[in-house]
């Protein structure tokens, strides 16, 4: 579904809101964390979603209109005057629909032709070739053997060794800088198909200021891309420890309800706290699943090695100041807190938005792209309100009835950057 972007007025005010609608949109000796693993599980990126089965609805979301019409419709974009064509750098270039590795910068060369040129992929079996017709010269057309995105063609005038030019479209890539690959491999190294999506090991800083990953997906009970996603947002959950906090938060977004299926943890405020964000990082639509961590990163909420860097670097950055957050009282229709922060942490740019959580629960799909599977969900969030931060103060979390609150999860965010500054939470004890 294209949706209409928020301007920065609205995405302050919508920050500013005291309702159920929030912000729009090392070494030992610095005090940091030592982060001595975050391994990704399985093969390959470890991404469980079914790329096939990708609706055409769905790819219009998660691409942009040149994206989709190269990738998904067999465009050509127009030559030197595209992204990669003369990019010099070392690194990795990726389908732009699923991330899968399809070219390496060593096999790249200059062709004069206007477009990224290679004389090989960088992977057996990633490049697909069939026969194109749609030209009164047979060419041979490439495509992502994931996802089947049309990069480009392959032709028999290129250098050696293997006499090949893949002529690719910029439109069909992302690029990997090769210092970030670096990073990526070195936590890879260790993962295997036995170990956890994510695990993470770390030394209390010296100062008690934890560096932690608050990690929002925005996700559908309705979108059949979502299950993967969910699981990875679990593993990531279960991989939260006392040092090295991982706060996790599923917004649920209602605008796929119109596909067949109510999720009944959907909210509008979720779907415009989503599109808020799609105004902070420039983007002209919302899919899902789309998982943020800390306000700066986004990507596809079922990639688990994203997944696992995001929150790496996350956990590399020590917050400035500290949240002090208490359950006051609960029941089931409600969560009272109470919350202090440091005077120096009181600023008009800013938001305190507080999320009351369920911590486990489980749907039986009778409708919709999910019919007849049976979802599960860790920390739903169920209640959220958002209010100017202040050195003392006292928030009234209303429950939505039918849902039982674990937890309320607190964090500080810069309205303008989206960056989130600080972040705690509290258990619920009824």
């Amino acid at each position: 579904m294209v949706t209409s972007r928020l301007t920065g007025a609205a995405r302050l005010l919508l920050g500013m809101l005291p309702v159920c609608v929030l912000f729009i949109g090392c070494s030992s000796g610095t005090g940091m964390p030592s982060v001595t693993s975050i391994a990704v599980a399985g093969p390959g990126s470890g991404d469980e979603t079914d790329w096939q089965a990708i609706s055409d609805s769905e790819w219009k979301q998660r691409l942009t209109t040149e994206q989709y019409h190269v990738a998904r419709e067999h465009g050509t974009e127009r030559p030197f005057r595209n992204e990669y064509w003369n990019n010099k750098n070392d690194g990795i270039y990726e389908c732009v629909g699923c991330g899968l590795p399809l070219f390496h910068s060593k096999h790249k060369y200059k062709s004069g032709t206007g477009w990224p040129s290679f004389w090989q992929p960088s992977e057996d079996g990633h490049v697909a070739e069939t026969s194109d017709y749609k030209l009164l010269v047979p060419r041979t057309e490439v495509s992502c053997t994931r996802c089947s995105a049309h990069l480009g063609h392959v032709f028999n005038d290129g250098p050696k060794p293997t006499g090949q030019r893949y002529c690719i479209n910029s439109a069909s890539l992302n690029f990997r800088d090769s210092r970030e690959m670096k990073a990526a491999k070195q936590t890879n190294s260790s993962s295997d198909v036995t170990s956890p999506v994510v695990t993470v090991t770390a030394h209390s800083p010296d100062n008690h200021l934890r560096p932690f990953a608050l990690v929002e997906l925005f996700t559908s009970e309705g979108c059949s891309s979502c299950p993967p996603a969910d699981r990875v947002l679990a593993a990531l959950h279960q991989a939260d420890a006392p040092d090295a906090p991982i706060y996790c938060l599923g917004f649920h977004v209602d605008y796929w309800d119109r596909l067949g299926w109510t999720d009944r943890f959907a909210s509008k405020d979720f779907a415009a706290r989503q599109h808020a964000y799609a105004n902070t990082f420039e983007f002209n639509r919302v899919y899902t699943p789309q998982m943020v961590v800390n306000g700066q990163q986004e990507f596809v909420g079922s990639d688990r090695r994203k997944a696992a860097d995001a929150v790496q670097t996350a956990l590399q950055l020590s917050p400035e100041f500290a949240i002090d957050l208490h359950v006051t009282s609960a029941s089931d229709q409600a969560v009272d807190v109470q919350f202090t922060l440091p005077k120096q942490s009181v600023q008009s740019n800013r938001v305190l938005n507080l999320a009351a959580v369920q911590a486990t629960a489980s749907t039986d799909v009778a409708r919709g792209e999910n019919s007849g599977r049976t979802l599960s969900h860790v920390n739903s969030v169920i209640a959220l309100q958002s209010t100017q931060p202040s050195v003392d103060g006292a928030a009234h979390l209303k429950l939505p009835e039918g849902f039982a609150a674990s937890q309320v999860i607190a964090w500080v965010q810069d309205t303008q950057s989206g960056q989130v500054l600080a972040a705690t939470h509290a258990d619920v004890v009824n």
